[in-house]
């Protein structure tokens, strides 16, 4: 990690786009709510391929939840896909807490080695993180850009689509 840390900015900006470069949360996403007849629109911003300055917009704008989703009532839906241990930016979590005093905000976990789902509300994943001993790192484009490291047993069970 401190080598990353060493990179000129050419070398973290090719890291960032080799970190999200197959972003497939969405997508998944998307499966999950069909397969269980969850009407949804697209939300938040997607503009990590657009070379637009997002830096230069709020937080709280940047951080709105990927979907709109309509089951008995419309709720918030964010999309996080990942592999052996989830990330979560701790500055995201902050804004997710103004959103979802706005409306109901879940997170939706895509477990890519095991493909399993978990849909979560946020105040169960923030008792979750404020109650596990969940560390804190930082991407090594910047060691602004933290975030939490949640261990996936300490979550309630993840299930493949159509598993009860």
């Amino acid at each position: 990690m401190e080598a990353v840390r060493a990179m000129n900015k050419e070398a973290k900006d090719a890291y960032f786009k080799q970190r999200n470069q197959k972003r497939i949360g969405e997508e998944k996403a998307k499966e999950w709510m069909k397969h269980n007849e969850i009407q949804h629109i697209r939300y938040g911003i997607d503009a990590l391929d657009s070379g637009v300055p997002l830096w230069k917009v709020p937080n709280f704008v940047r951080s709105a939840p990927d979907f709109i989703a309509f089951k008995l009532n419309a709720q918030f839906l964010e999309a996080k896909a990942f592999k052996y241990t989830i990330k979560i930016k701790v500055k995201d979590v902050e804004e997710y807490k103004e959103w979802n005093k706005l409306m109901k905000l879940y997170v939706l976990f895509y477990d890519i080695i095991e493909d399993c789902f978990l849909c979560i509300g946020l105040d169960k994943l923030v008792y979750t993180i404020e109650n596990n001993p969940t560390k804190i790192a930082s991407y090594p484009e910047s060691k602004k850009n933290t975030y939490y490291i949640i261990e996936k047993q300490w979550l309630p069970e993840f299930k493949k689509i159509g598993e009860k």
